[in-house]
């Protein structure tokens, strides 16, 4: 199944219940272990290294998003890429330098 399918369906299943905070947590756990076993058999693939990310900062798990970030970054380093990283660098760990920097 392809990653926008499984995307669709998370989405299907927010909207269906938007305040069943376990629902959606459980739904984008398992999209991440997709994701995952996908980026075993294509790891330069900057696509799904970055939905990793997101998904991973959706669920807190924000050891696995920083690393997929900074992943992401060494496999392309382009204004996308940057971006998230400082995003990340700006709200998770309330660092406006490095983001800054790395936006420049």
């Amino acid at each position: 199944m392809k990653l926008e399918l499984y995307i669709e369906k998370l989405k299907r299943k927010i909207n269906k219940d938007p305040n069943n905070r376990y629902l959606y947590y459980k739904t984008a756990k398992k999209l991440k272990i997709k994701i995952m076993k996908k980026l075993k058999k294509d790891s330069q693939n900057i696509k799904l290294i970055t939905w990793c990310g997101i998904i991973a900062l959706e669920i807190n798990d924000v050891d696995l998003a920083y690393y997929m970030f900074k992943r992401a970054v060494r496999v392309m380093p382009n204004i996308k890429t940057l971006n998230n990283l400082a995003y990340f660098y700006l709200y998770e760990y309330d660092d406006a330098k490095e983001a800054v920097q790395l936006l420049e």
